[in-house]
């Protein structure tokens, strides 16, 4: 669709030498490694998050887990915030992000 075609991975030519030169400051080798740990962090509570949605056999919502993966990293690496989505889904930074 036309949203799709505006994607950092659709863009071409001129329109991605400007957006490239927007975007790689924000993925520089050191933001890259300061952020590191953080995401490392928001993994180990994804995959504790899958252990215990997992137990019993029960079926688990990839969506919702994902979806908690996602927002932990986002609160973690750009406004520094241990949201922690997987055990707290009513907490005010996840519940205002979910309405935008």
């Amino acid at each position: 669709g036309k949203v799709l075609s505006h994607s950092v991975s659709q863009i071409r030519d001129d329109h991605w030498k400007s957006a490239r030169s927007v975007l790689s400051p924000t993925f520089s080798a050191s933001k890259m490694r300061n952020i590191s740990p953080l995401i490392q962090t928001c993994t180990n509570n994804l995959l504790d998050a899958l252990a215990k949605e997992g137990e019993g056999g029960k079926s688990l919502d990839v969506r919702k887990v994902v979806e908690c993966f996602t927002m932990n990293v986002i609160a973690s690496t750009e406004f520094g915030m241990d949201v922690d989505a997987h055990n707290n889904p009513d907490a005010g930074f996840v519940h205002n992000a979910k309405i935008c």
